[in-house]
């Protein structure tokens, strides 16, 4: 998570002339949205395996130091209101009204926030007018995790008292209770990595899968045995699919979004409807 963590803010965009699709999707913008603890400058593989699909392809410019608050319990609203700003700027002028996404691991879940009409510390975002399609990698839209990397409980202001407690102390929460879009879409995870029970002779011949057994963990119901889970390294397959997603895709990819800008080919038909 912290090859670049001391790099500084990086807007990236690139485009191509020649697309390999036509039709509405090539025609439309898409951005990139980044996951817990990521910059910019760890999406630039998925940008250019993008890049001949579209009308241009942004990241969301953010640097890994941005999530530092994040992790003192503060909201993300910060992340939504960049991309509001993103989304504006990248559709003013463009030939298309609408944009694609790109959201990989926690920008899934932030994504759907984004797109919902629910109120998010005092703000209500609802923008799902401003995308057409949507593709999510590798995001734990399921996950009973509250607090990932032991971050502190959030306090949010302005939301509604009726909701639970989990979801008003965690935005992952928040998103799997009130998150939207499901109707646009897609849901992608890897399997490159199955979870093994940790051992002396495990840790030897499989310690991916051991290291795995930890991550999968904090995504799963208490007391879940992760033995033979497969997922990402990061997020078990069962977690990353939201109940009403148009599609789900499993792929061979661990949850580098290096690893994933390798798939587009099994999954770009869905970004472009």
């Amino acid at each position: 998570y912290f090859n670049h963590w001391s790099r500084g803010r990086r807007r990236a965009t690139t485009s191509c002339a020649q697309h390999q699709h036509s039709g509405d999707g090539a025609r439309r913008p898409t951005l990139i949205l980044p996951g817990f603890l990521q910059g910019a400058l760890s999406y630039q593989s998925l940008q250019d395996a993008l890049a001949p699909y579209s009308a241009g392809v942004s990241i969301l410019p953010i640097a890994q130091t941005d999530w530092i608050p994040a992790l003192q319990g503060k909201p993300f609203d910060w992340y939504l209101d960049l991309l509001d700003e993103e989304a504006d700027n990248l559709l003013d002028g463009a030939e298309s009204n609408q944009l694609n996404i790109v959201a990989h691991s926690a920008g899934g879940w932030l994504l759907r926030i984004w797109l919902c009409e629910h109120t998010y510390n005092g703000k209500v975002y609802s923008r799902r007018d401003r995308v057409a399609s949507a593709v999510c990698l590798g995001s734990p839209h399921a996950s009973t995790e509250l607090y990932p990397f032991g971050r502190v409980e959030e306090n949010r202001l302005g939301e509604s008292p009726d909701m639970s407690d989990e979801a008003r102390g965690s935005s992952l929460q928040f998103a799997r209770s009130f998150g939207a879009g499901d109707d646009i879409l897609t849901c992608v995870c890897g399997t490159s990595v199955t979870a093994t029970t940790p051992s002396v002779n495990s840790l030897i011949e499989n310690f991916d899968g051991v290291l795995a057994s930890f991550t999968y963990q904090s995504n799963l119901p208490k007391g879940a045995s992760t033995e033979g889970v497969r997922g990402d390294g990061v997020t078990p397959v069962d977690v990353s699919f939201t109940s009403n997603a148009r599609r789900v895709v499993e792929v061979d990819a661990t949850h580098d979004a290096s690893s994933y800008a390798d798939t587009v080919h099994m999954w770009i038909d869905d970004l472009l409807m």
